[in-house]
């Protein structure tokens, strides 16, 4: 019977190490995404003020080729 009940200890410990690294893993995980997620948030922030400054000039530029019409 102590065989029994030190054979279901170390599976015990398997299962737990096992259950540790994969809780390892996905913390990893999360972190990577995170990290995924804030670099997609810098670029699309970055492609929207782009964006902006590109209206800016466009507009700019039609305004000026109006203003030379008239003159």
């Amino acid at each position: 019977m102590g065989d029994r009940k030190d054979t279901d200890e170390r599976n015990a410990i398997k299962v737990m190490h096992a259950q540790f690294d994969l809780i390892q893993k996905q913390k990893q995980e999360i972190i990577e995404e995170r990290r995924y997620r804030e670099e997609m948030r810098k670029s699309a922030d970055r492609s929207f003020r782009y964006t902006i400054i590109a209206i800016v000039i466009a507009s700019l530029t039609l305004l000026a080729t109006i203003i030379t019409w008239f003159i």
